[in-house]
């Protein structure tokens, strides 16, 4: 079989499977005249010290313990780092957490056939510019009710048994606006029922 084209992906997931699933994903495949190159990082910083440069970057902001989101500087410094690349965010956290930036957004929670489709969407996608994608196919809601990066972090830091005070000094932030986050996060709770919502908070929390 001749092979049309090298293509180097990055996934950056302290969880390995992710890694695993898109290589079985591929190595699945009879149709792709492509050699696929995957690395695994647990976080952007990892990526960033990587010589490699890759055409495709699959990202998710709960990649690491530590509480903190803050998705437009990974994904700023991304680009600047690897200025072809698409990126593109794989995470429960997406319909939960307002984001933006990106590529594309896919819900983790997503069967095989929409994992295909994921798939298919970033490969046809490769090259072009201008293009955004959201499926998400567990959590329907408006707008109005995700979370901002900073809301989910503080509940990510409570969640943490952090104190107020640990919060703001590592958020860079006083402790009245710690309060604020915390009050608009669980109004935004408040207002949105359903289970899919609740488990799609615990992912993150936790």
């Amino acid at each position: 079989m001749t092979v049309d084209r090298n293509i180097h992906i990055a996934i950056i997931d302290a969880c390995e499977f992710t890694l695993i699933g898109f290589e079985s994903l591929v190595k699945n495949r009879i149709n792709d005249n492509h050699n696929f190159n995957f690395v695994g990082f647990k976080t952007p910083d990892e990526l960033q010290d990587h010589k490699q440069q890759f055409d495709v970057v699959i990202y998710d902001p709960l990649h690491s313990s530590n509480f903190i989101i803050n998705t437009k500087a990974d994904i700023e410094a991304l680009r600047m780092r690897f200025p072809a690349a698409k990126i593109y965010i794989f995470s429960a956290s997406v319909g939960v957490i307002n984001i933006s930036q990106a590529d594309g957004m896919f819900n983790k929670h997503i069967s095989l056939d929409d994992l295909t489709m994921l798939w298919e969407v970033i490969m046809n996608r490769l090259g072009t510019t201008g293009v955004h994608y959201e499926m998400n196919i567990t959590v329907k809601r408006q707008n109005r009710s995700r979370l901002t990066c900073e809301e989910a972090s503080v509940l990510r830091g409570y969640s943490s048994n952090l104190k107020t005070k640990q919060i703001a000094r590592m958020l860079g932030c006083n402790i009245k606006l710690i309060y604020l986050y915390r009050k608009k996060a669980i109004d935004k709770l408040q207002a949105v029922r359903g289970s899919t919502f609740y488990h799609s908070i615990r992912c993150i929390l936790n």
